[in-house]
């Protein structure tokens, strides 16, 4: 017989015996599952983040390809500002020479 999550839970719960031991105990449990997963949140992080030291195809390559993991319903909210966010997750340089190119 499969356990189910509320099963799964039960279990964790059973082994702490403090609010913040069953935390890290999820955690360790389920934060490797998420890890991998894209989500809106973890593409504008990727956005925001400076230093990514790439040139402009670059970080369209990445850009793209981590739009592309999004779900669907995220990629139908983010769709009308994509460009403004790909020119956000640019550094100055790049937008300059991109604009130059324009």
């Amino acid at each position: 017989m499969e356990i189910g999550l509320e099963g799964r839970i039960r279990e964790i719960q059973a082994t702490q015996t403090t609010w913040v031991g069953f935390e890290r105990a999820l955690l360790a449990k389920y934060m490797v599952e998420d890890a991998s997963r894209m989500t809106r949140h973890t593409l504008i992080e990727w956005i925001v983040k400076k230093g990514k030291n790439m040139n402009a195809l670059g970080v369209y390559n990445e850009f793209d390809q981590m739009y592309n993991h999004l779900p669907s319903t995220d990629q139908m909210f983010l769709k009308g500002d994509k460009v403004f966010y790909f020119l956000k997750a640019m550094d100055v340089k790049n937008r300059q020479e991109l604009g130059s190119l324009l």
